[in-house]
């Protein structure tokens, strides 16, 4: 049997323990009270996870509604309209230039003016009649119909020959000659044309080819 000194208190065993530092105590004494109710809304999560954020709308917009509207169909027709005529001019020009720069030879063709005056003391004065046929004379008589019209290549080669046709005065000091070389060799950069003797003169090659000539002789 158990005996207590007056002087001494009795143990209250209601009383929880003394705590110590590091001391880690179990029981209903420090469990937390269970925690209030949630009251918010609830998190909804998309049925699709890859579906755009809402109030954005689709990525791409609404589908084209089918079949499409007159007004749909006359842009579209439109739009293939110029298409086509841009390819078909693109392709002309590139077949002109293609046609051109294939040509194995070409004809020169172009004209030849003479001018021819006569002086008497301090006075000039033509020597044609204006419509009527005409050639050089003098300084100048180996300008006549038949007259050869030479073309050199840029080397200065001879590459082809033709000649003057028939002079035709255009005014009583001047008198007008066609020119004509067929069968002149395409590829040079550059040609030089001379009728008879009297010079030549240089020529780009494609603007010969296109452009022909127009010389003169004469003051």
């Amino acid at each position: 049997m158990t005996t207590h000194d007056a002087t001494t208190p009795a143990p209250n065993l209601a009383a929880p323990p003394p705590s110590f530092p590091g001391e880690v105590f179990r029981g209903p004494a420090l469990q937390r009270p269970p925690a209030a109710p949630f009251h918010g809304q609830p998190t909804s999560f998309p049925s699709d996870p890859y579906a755009p954020p809402a109030g954005l709308g689709a990525p791409f917009g609404s589908p084209p509604a089918w079949p499409p509207t007159p007004a749909a169909r006359s842009r579209l027709a439109s739009f293939l309209a110029g298409t086509a005529v841009g390819a078909s001019a693109l392709g002309l020009i590139w077949g002109g230039t293609a046609a051109i720069s294939a040509a194995s030879t070409f004809d020169v063709s172009g004209t030849f003016q003479l001018t021819q005056t006569s002086s008497y003391r301090s006075y000039s004065y033509g020597s044609f009649t204006t419509g009527s046929s005409c050639s050089g004379s003098g300084g100048y008589s180996d300008i006549d119909a038949g007259s050869s019209v030479t073309v050199y290549d840029g080397s200065g080669g001879v590459v082809a020959t033709g000649i003057l046709g028939s002079g035709r005065a255009t005014s009583s000091s001047t008198c007008e000659f066609a020119v004509t070389v067929p069968d002149v060799p395409a590829g040079s950069d550059f040609y030089q044309v001379e009728v008879s003797h009297r010079g030549k003169v240089t020529f780009e090659g494609r603007r010969l080819q296109t452009d022909g000539v127009s010389l003169t002789l004469g003051s």
